[in-house]
């Protein structure tokens, strides 16, 4: 094999997880400068957004600039998504925590569809960043649109799921790597499985 072709090949993927590893980080310290509560959907809009722009092609010289200016653009449009998560993710928390405490055959019911909206809720996380990115609609439109992939390609969307659920127990065998790499890993897979095999493939 042509020694030049391993060397380039090394340097690529060692610049590839410089960007992952970099970005992550960017990731995190925004985060913590919108006071987590006002910092994660920004800051997840901006890492989606440089994500989308590497998927594509497209160069990023300079990646604190490009995340810093992503971030100041994003940081009013996307609180109202990022908020509404978040009230729906802790509901269903509190719901699911509630009906795990009956054994009634109500209790059970509400487990039951409890645990059928944890996973449409999941299902729909999945879509609504990449989808908010690609088409910087308004809130109730990219919940709509998440929630038709969803009908449209479940069984694309189970793997996806279980995919990031993978990607989620490597995390938790090796908290680290989370650190490092968590939210841009899976930035990079939610953007590239939904750009090129479900948006691409949806049904019209």
């Amino acid at each position: 094999m042509n020694q030049g072709y391993v060397t380039g090949t090394l340097y690529t993927g060692m610049e590839w997880v410089t960007r992952i590893v970099y970005v992550n980080a960017l990731w995190i310290v925004f985060t913590l400068l919108g006071g987590i509560l006002f910092g994660f959907s920004p800051a997840t809009a901006a890492l989606f957004s440089i994500v989308r722009k590497w998927t594509d092609g497209e160069e990023v010289t300079s990646l604190f600039s490009e995340f810093w200016k992503e971030y100041r653009r994003f940081f009013r449009k996307s609180q109202k998504i990022g908020l509404l998560l978040m009230v729906i993710g802790l509901l269903l928390i509190v719901d699911f925590q509630f009906f795990l405490q009956g054994n009634s055959t109500i209790g059970w019911l509400g487990k039951m569809i409890t645990m059928q909206l944890i996973f449409l809720y999941a299902a729909m996380l999945l879509y609504i960043f990449p989808l908010y990115i690609d088409t910087k609609q308004r809130t109730s439109i990219v919940f709509k649109e998440a929630f038709r992939l969803f009908l449209q390609v479940p069984f694309k969307t189970m793997f996806g799921l279980f995919s990031i659920m993978a990607l989620g127990l490597l995390f938790m065998i090796v908290p680290a790597v989370a650190l490092l790499c968590g939210a841009s890993s899976i930035a990079m897979w939610q953007v590239f499985y939904t750009e090129k095999y479900v948006l691409k493939h949806k049904v019209a």
